[in-house]
């Protein structure tokens, strides 16, 4: 068991509750303090069980009524601790406590918006003690952004008394209270609307210019620091993407052996506008026919055309769609497609495949039994191709289905 003696000092905290603690504890029996001469006596005891070690004596709830900008020695002025077995006093030493009063901190927060949109930023009190009233002033650059409505928080919030914006000036003032009961802990002060009126890459430092806080209880001003916030107009619109082309829609694969020229490559082009944070970047996705999945394009110099020069391996005889991605310096990226149909050399009936079949009509053709292939895909020999369907067309394909020339 034993009783124990603290003084403080009263115009700094105030004793509001002590209680048990909890796991190796004595139990609190009585307590009485002293709130204006700063005194408070604690016994304790369990007649059950000794306790050893490191033991919790009571544990006490303390309420800072200061300046908020102060600390207050937590003296043991008396101790008395008696053995369990013997009833005999235990000897001990004592050790002084500070209790350390934490500064409100009153801080809006850093907002960012597009040019012409609204946002909204919180005016907070951190670590408010019994706080009941304040007044603040924020000010900012009225030709980035202006107020346009402050309102109460939710939860743990002051409420809005009055407000008054000069938006010509740059400042807005805000009076708050709640008369009903004290705050504490972090409240928010109040919920500011803001219009962004200038442009990207604007700023301007939301700035406290003047606060005060005000004790619920004494009335007094609660001493506090302040953090001022920044407003930032930012670019959230994606860059536009037009004239994604292809200069070939049609090409053929592209396995190795000679083509007649520039008919298995193609120019890919996208036209990428951005009047804001600047095209950055341009890539497309390849993987389709058999090229990269994030195939960088090179801006042609002096214009806003992208572009890429692209074979095709893979995706034969099918359509394809192949995705462009535009980014701009705010990382706002947008997409579109180029078209683009890859033909099998040889395929003549377009079925993917080479086979007898292909041989078959260019064999018909020849004799007027079948409207003329397409001269992309049938004009086989020589490998340059020659502009025109022939027998040595028909006999190449024939060569090759039966392993005596290389695939068309």
């Amino acid at each position: 068991s034993g009783n124990v003696n603290v003084t403080f000092d009263p115009s700094v905290i105030q004793v509001i509750d002590v209680t048990s603690g909890d796991g190796n504890a004595l139990i609190v029996q009585d307590w009485n303090v002293d709130n204006t001469a700063g005194s408070l006596e604690i016994a304790a005891w369990d007649a059950n069980n000794p306790h050893n070690g490191d033991v919790v004596f009571a544990h006490v709830t303390l309420h800072s009524v200061g300046d908020h900008l102060s600390s207050a020695t937590l003296a043991i002025s008396s101790a008395d601790l008696i053995n369990y077995d013997t009833l005999e006093p235990i000897t001990h030493t004592v050790a002084t406590g500070t209790f350390d009063t934490i500064a409100p901190v009153v801080i809006i927060e850093n907002v960012e918006a597009a040019s012409g949109e609204f946002t909204a930023a919180l005016v907070i009190v951190n670590n408010a003690s019994n706080l009941g009233s304040g007044s603040i002033t924020v000010t900012y650059n009225p030709s980035v952004v202006h107020v346009t409505n402050v309102t109460s928080g939710d939860g743990n919030a002051l409420v809005i008394q009055d407000w008054n914006a000069d938006n010509t000036a740059g400042s807005v003032t805000i009076a708050a209270w709640d008369a009903d009961e004290s705050l504490n802990g972090d409240v928010v002060f109040a919920h500011v609307t803001f219009h962004a009126v200038g442009e990207f890459q604007d700023s301007t430092p939301l700035a406290i210019s003047s606060s005060e806080l005000i004790d619920y209880t004494s009335y007094g001003i609660i001493g506090h620091s302040v953090t001022n916030g920044t407003f930032s107009i930012i670019d959230n619109e994606p860059p536009v993407i037009t004239a994604a082309i292809a200069t070939l829609d049609v090409i053929l694969s592209d396995n190795g052996r000679p083509r007649v020229p520039g008919t298995n490559v193609t120019v890919l082009n996208a036209t990428v506008l951005d009047s804001e944070s600047g095209v950055v970047n341009v890539t497309i996705d390849l993987s389709p026919i058999g090229g990269s999945d994030d195939q960088v394009m090179e801006r042609i110099a002096g214009t806003d055309v992208w572009t890429v020069t692209t074979t095709a391996t893979d995706g034969i005889n099918l359509t394809h769609e192949l995705v462009v991605t535009a980014t701009d310096g705010a990382d706002n990226t947008n997409t579109s497609v180029i078209g683009l149909t890859v033909l099998l050399r040889g395929d003549v009936v377009r079925d993917g495949e080479l086979n007898s079949a292909d041989a078959l009509y260019l064999a018909k053709y020849m004799v007027g039994k079948e409207p003329m292939p397409s001269l992309l895909v049938s004009d086989m020999s020589p490998a340059q191709g020659d502009g025109k369907i022939t027998s040595a067309d028909a006999l190449y394909l024939a060569k090759y289905l039966v392993g005596k020339e290389a695939a068309p």
